[in-house]
């Protein structure tokens, strides 16, 4: 028993000890204090500078969601099959598209129902449109708001001067998910 003890006593000792020099380490780790600076002579008035000038973001045509934000260069071009074309293509792009379906969803339907597109991209002068587009899996189970977001994501198109002349190929068709819990987000704000 006077062991078990005992050595209880050296770990408590080890730990204080650890903690201490612990303690010491981060102390010695701060950063002096800064040097006192010199006291002004006379408070001077601040000369007025004039604020800088804002770049001006061309207005975006169609749905566009609430968290979208116009990126900081928008006047460079993009490089086919660069990762920032794809990027657009697949995250930007797709959640317009998205957009464009907001009308045709009534109510009715469980949030996490979804539909399925196929279709191709088709961008040229930098008018970006849509084509060929065609249900592939829907568990919406109405034919009528299945016909309406075709209509609507085939019918979407705008311009955005950045992109290069670019179609996708015939047999790599294009998916599009839209779960009927996100198309909220497409909720016109007050």
């Amino acid at each position: 028993m006077k062991w078990l003890a005992l050595g209880v006593v050296a770990v408590l000792i080890g730990a204080l000890l650890l903690l201490r020099g612990l303690r010491s380490d981060a102390a010695a780790a701060k950063p002096d204090a800064p040097p006192a600076r010199p006291a002004a002579a006379a408070p001077t008035t601040p000369t007025a500078r004039p604020a800088p000038a804002l770049p001006e973001h061309p207005v975006v045509e169609g749905p566009v969601a609430a968290f979208e934000r116009p990126e900081e260069d928008e006047t460079a071009p993009f490089k086919v099959d660069s990762d920032e074309f794809y990027e657009q293509l697949d995250e930007v792009y797709s959640r317009r598209l998205s957009g464009f379906t907001h009308d045709c969803y009534q109510g009715g339907q469980h949030r996490k129902a979804k539909v399925r597109l196929l279709f191709r991209w088709e961008i040229k002068g930098g008018a970006v449109s849509v084509k060929d587009v065609r249900v592939d899996e829907s568990t919406l189970g109405d034919p009528a708001l299945e016909a309406c977001m075709v209509k609507a994501v085939a019918g979407a198109h705008w311009t955005d001067a950045r992109m290069p002349d670019w179609s996708t190929k015939v047999g790599e068709d294009e998916r599009l998910l839209i779960r009927i819990e996100n198309l909220k987000r497409f909720d016109k704000q007050p």
